[in-house]
């Protein structure tokens, strides 16, 4: 069997006045996944376990097969492993963040978790600049820290020292647009010395350079660096072990292709056309997957035009590539022989357009392909997903049903 995962992340949403009552999935043109809802099976699936916060690395390390409540231990070790860190057992990680902020004291909230238009070079200056600071001013902290260079605005701080970070509790900032900051901050051991560091680079951020130049393009400075997603090192027994499948990510998503690392997983690149590099994958992978983010970025901009169209393009150059590609594998249920596929697209959380944030609501899935038939033809989106009899929950559970549920004779 062949097998291709389609993930939109932060697709789901809620209906708006704009799109004349529909949600983004709902009002975009989708005549592939259309296509994959007539031959399959239409459900929704429970990314976010009871108790646990609705956040993308959770909800992905699920969707990969992996149980998040015994296995995630942070955010931050994810990006780790994105970077090939190799942290050992007794080393911390947090993420470290540029983000914006306005006003002092009361007033001071975060205005952006991402500085539009902050290019590497720009990035890699204001880094730096903290990292010297650190080193100058708080001499007896830095030097058991390490700041590894993530991607735009994000850093990995790496604690050295062996001091645990296990009371400390941190926000995101992704979720946190709009609100006050400094009741949020870092709180409990060693949140303190968090404190100081959070300070030192606050200070270098107000006046430097790159800031003054983002001013003077009317651009929002990257101005505090926010410290969270504290965790140690995340280990995941292989991907390949557990399913006797070989498997390979294509992703721009951070959490997806640090997950897929841990999990072992390769790493596709795609020079340009990602539906190519999807459908020559699987001649030498038996899984594919491909965890697209472009509708996330638009939830957290609070775009829902450029929303829609990410769902669109994801549609129009994945989906639709995948699907043809599939085909060519034929239907081992009705046709002896063949070698047969399977395909799961679904999106990954709720991310509110209205609020910039994640809700905890199950989310669409639609999987098609060998074996798998339903009575009732339901279109792929939030409100048919609901409907439907089918809800995976736990999420982790969904990869073993989506590689073997009812298959019989399949090579």
């Amino acid at each position: 069997m062949k097998y291709a995962i389609v993930i939109l992340s932060g697709a789901a949403d809620e209906p708006r006045d704009e799109l004349r009552g529909k949600t983004p999935i709902e009002a975009a043109a989708t005549p592939n996944l259309d296509r994959l809802a007539v031959a399959g099976r239409v459900g929704s699936i429970a990314t976010t376990p009871e108790d646990a916060r609705t956040l993308t690395d959770v909800c992905a390390m699920g969707i990969l097969g992996y149980d998040p409540i015994a296995s995630h231990t942070g955010w931050a070790p994810i990006e780790a492993a994105a970077l090939g860190l190799k942290p050992r057992p007794e080393e911390w990680l947090l993420c470290a963040d540029l983000v914006c902020v306005s006003g002092r004291g009361d007033d001071d909230t975060l205005d952006s978790h991402e500085p539009e238009d902050l290019d590497e070079v720009d990035s890699a200056r204001l880094f730096d600049a903290i990292d010297r600071a650190w080193r100058d001013a708080l001499p007896d902290l830095a030097k058991d820290l390490d700041l590894a260079r993530a991607r735009g605005h994000r850093a990995v701080l790496v604690d050295t020292s062996g001091r645990s970070y296990e009371a400390l509790e941190t926000e995101p900032p992704q979720e946190m647009i709009g609100e006050v900051w400094s009741r949020r901050a870092p709180d409990g051991p060693p949140a303190d010395d968090l404190g100081r560091l959070i300070a030192v680079a606050a200070e270098v951020l107000e006046d430097h350079e790159v800031n003054r130049e983002r001013a003077s393009r009317g651009l929002r400075p990257a101005n505090m660096l926010w410290l969270w997603g504290q965790g140690p090192a995340t280990p995941l027994r292989p991907f390949r072990e557990r399913f006797e499948l070989s498997a390979a990510m294509l992703t721009t998503s951070s959490v997806y292709e640090g997950l897929a690392r841990l999990a072992g997983f390769a790493s596709l690149r795609a020079d340009g056309d990602l539906g190519e590099a999807l459908t020559d994958a699987l001649d030498r992978y038996d899984l594919v997957c491909c965890a697209i983010d472009g509708p996330e970025r638009a939830s957290r901009a609070g775009d829902w035009e450029a929303k829609v169209r990410a769902i669109e393009a994801a549609d129009r150059g994945v989906v639709g590539p995948l699907l043809d590609k599939l085909h060519s594998f034929g239907d081992a249920e009705t046709e002896p022989g063949r070698q047969g596929w399977r395909m799961l697209a679904l999106a990954d959380a709720t991310t509110m357009l209205s609020t910039r944030t994640h809700e905890p609501d199950p989310t669409p899935l639609v999987m098609a392909g060998s074996w798998v038939r339903s009575v009732v033809q339901r279109p792929f989106n939030e409100a048919a997903a609901a409907d439907s009899d089918l809800l995976i929950d736990p999420a982790h559970e969904l990869m073993e049903y989506f590689l073997f549920s009812g298959r019989t004779g399949a090579r």
